[in-house]
């Protein structure tokens, strides 16, 4: 069974990203979830992705709609990033109308 099947035929699309540091990127799916991806395992020992394995490279993606997609036309398919990912809190933004987490609250908290 596939995700799309198993999550009741929810379409898979990335919908925003957020660069953590070096292989690491929060992904927002089309169904409002945030999650977070290392991509490093993710590339390695794949023909295609290791050029990306430098970070210099790695960080040269776009969304396409859809997916990421990055500088030399490799991306990969938003249900296999979302299998091969973990959720997170949504990222604060400065235009969001959440407060500013302070040092009593965590920053875990916001984004729910």
């Amino acid at each position: 069974m596939n995700l799309t099947e198993k999550y009741n035929h929810v379409e898979f699309c990335v919908t925003d990203v957020e660069y953590i540091d070096d292989f690491t990127m929060k992904l927002e799916f089309c169904h409002e979830e945030w999650r977070l991806v290392d991509f490093e395992p993710l590339m390695r020992g794949r023909h295609f992705f290791e050029e990306l394995l430098v970070h210099e490279k790695f960080i040269q993606f776009y969304l396409t709609g859809q997916t990421l997609e990055w500088y030399n036309g490799v991306d990969f398919d938003p249900e296999y990033l979302y299998e091969n990912s973990k959720p997170t809190p949504k990222p604060y933004f400065v235009d969001d109308d959440s407060p500013m987490p302070t040092a009593a609250e965590p920053a875990a908290v916001y984004g729910k």
